[in-house]
Parts: C-alpha cells; sequence; structure tokens
C-alpha cells in the first residue's frame, strides 16, 4: 500500500513538471499489480504520454486523461467508464474488448485506430478525428456530432440511437450495421428505411463470412 501511494506521488509530481514521459514509466514499471484494483480511478493523468505502451485490463474509470499522448497504444480489456479523452492523441491506438461507457473523446485524434468489441454505449467522439478507423462495436446512443468519419469502417454492429450530425461520412462504409429511426443523421433528420446513403457519401454493404 505505501508502495502504490509512493509510486503515484511521483507520477502526479512528473505530471506537474511536465515530464509526461517520465510519469508513464513510473507508471506502467513492471505493470504494477495494483494497477488492476481500481487505484487509478478518478486520478487526474492529463498529458501524460503512454505512446505505445499496452496496458491491458486495467481500470481507468473516471480517469482524467485530456490532453494525453496514446498513439499506438493498446488498451486491451481495459475499462474506461466516465474516462475524458479530450483533446487526446490516439492515432493508431487499439481498443479491444474494452468498456468506454460514456467516456468522452472530445476533440481527440483517433485517425486509423480499431476499436474492436468494446461497449460505447453514451459515449461521446464529438469534434473527434476517426479518419481510416475501424470500428467494430454497437454504437448505441453513440454521439459522432460534428466527428470527422472519412474512409472509417463501422462493421456489423447495431447502431441505434446514433447521432452523425455535422458528422463526415464521405467514404465510410457500414457493413451489417442495424439503425432505426433514432438515428440523426448528418444533415439533422432521422434515418429512415429508404435512406440512400450516398447521399452523405457513404455506403452500406452485408457481407455473409459463408459466402
Amino acid at each position: 500500500m505505501q508502495e502504490k501511494t509512493l509510486v503515484l506521488e511521483k507520477v502526479f509530481e512528473s505530471l506537474t513538471q511536465k515530464r509526461f514521459r517520465e510519469a508513464a514509466s513510473l507508471l506502467f514499471h513492471e505493470n504494477y499489480p495494483w494497477l488492476h484494483d481500481g487505484s487509478l480511478k478518478g486520478q487526474i493523468l492529463s498529458g501524460i504520454d503512454i505512446s505505445s505502451y499496452a496496458p491491458s485490463k486495467i481500470d481507468f474509470s473516471g480517469v482524467d486523461l485530456s490532453d494525453s499522448n496514446c498513439r499506438e497504444t493498446d488498451f486491451g480489456r481495459s475499462i474506461f467508464r466516465n474516462t475524458l479523452f479530450i483533446r487526446a492523441e490516439l492515432e493508431g491506438s487499439m481498443f479491444s474488448d474494452c468498456d468506454l461507457t460514456s467516456s468522452i473523446f472530445a476533440g481527440a485524434n483517433l485517425r486509423f485506430s480499431h476499436l474492436s468489441l468494446c461497449t460505447l454505449t453514451s459515449t461521446s467522439f464529438e469534434h473527434a478525428n476517426l479518419y481510416g478507423s475501424i470500428i467494430w462495436c454497437n454504437t448505441t446512443n453513440t454521439s459522432f456530432v460534428d466527428c470527422d468519419l472519412e474512409f472509417s469502417k463501422i462493421n456489423g454492429r447495431i447502431c441505434e440511437g446514433a447521432v452523425f450530425a455535422g458528422a463526415n461520412l464521405m467514404g465510410a462504409t457500414f457493413t451489417n450495421c442495424t439503425f432505426d429511426e433514432s438515428v440523426i443523421l448528418p444533415d439533422g433528420s432521422h434515418w429512415s428505411p429508404d435512406l440512400d446513403w450516398s447521399v452523405f457519401g457513404a455506403k452500406t454493404e452485408v457481407w455473409n463470412p459463408d459466402d
């Protein structure tokens, strides 16, 4: 317990002095077992540089990771409930089997990121850059307001309640996705069964793995 307290104190000291990479090396040194017991919940780690790390199975619930550098970071099976990724650098990052419920990625850079089998319920990507990203997740009540989804691939998941108001869908592909009338389109209208997605530069397709 004392070791945990001392390490966290050193992490916060490094962040205060803008030694962001040092803070990360302290935090993930030898992958401290206590990283998985919820000790980071609610902590302020804004600005930390954890790029290219692989912090898997960690509970980041309520953590403030705003303005952090998480470029090409692999967040396998971690928990991010109500986590702040505001303006975070996440290009090329991977979220696999993560819980991102009610997290906020406002203004974050997620170009070419990969979100697979994650929970995105009520997650916000407002003003985020998801250019070329791959999203294999349910996007129930997910906000993509003013989001750049150009050439992204949203694959085989439920999109009910998703909000795409003002989003750039040029070249985006929705594969095996389920929509309903609660989905809000880039022009502010609601989805309907006769919608032609090409109006927004996007397309839908159905893929059968048995074909």
